[in-house]
């Protein structure tokens, strides 16, 4: 069995961080992914409503996902990126909140 991989999940709005607290961190996994997009989603739409802001505006927010290396700091550059389709499943979806 492979190792498990942590992902650092930053969220932003344009050029804006978003912060509440640390970043969350996740084991992704990558071949599974409608799990994957579930999981970043609910994600995404915790961090937008925690920014104050209604779902139907979650399309002006992304997350960018960073490997954790093994000394538990995230990599610089992101590994993917994840944001919602302008009319992307927000009222299906409870977020993580």
């Amino acid at each position: 069995m492979p190792p498990r991989l942590f992902y650092e999940l930053r969220i932003s709005r344009g050029d804006r961080e978003i912060r509440h607290g640390a970043a969350p961190r996740e084991a992704l996994d990558w071949e599974n992914v409608e799990e994957t997009r579930h999981l970043l989603a609910r994600h995404l739409l915790g961090a937008v409503e925690r920014d104050g802001e209604v779902r139907a505006h979650a399309h002006l927010y992304h997350l960018d996902v960073h490997q954790v290396k093994p000394d538990g700091t995230a990599e610089r550059r992101p590994h993917s990126q994840f944001a919602l389709p302008y009319d992307g499943p927000a009222t299906e979806l409870t977020p993580w909140l």
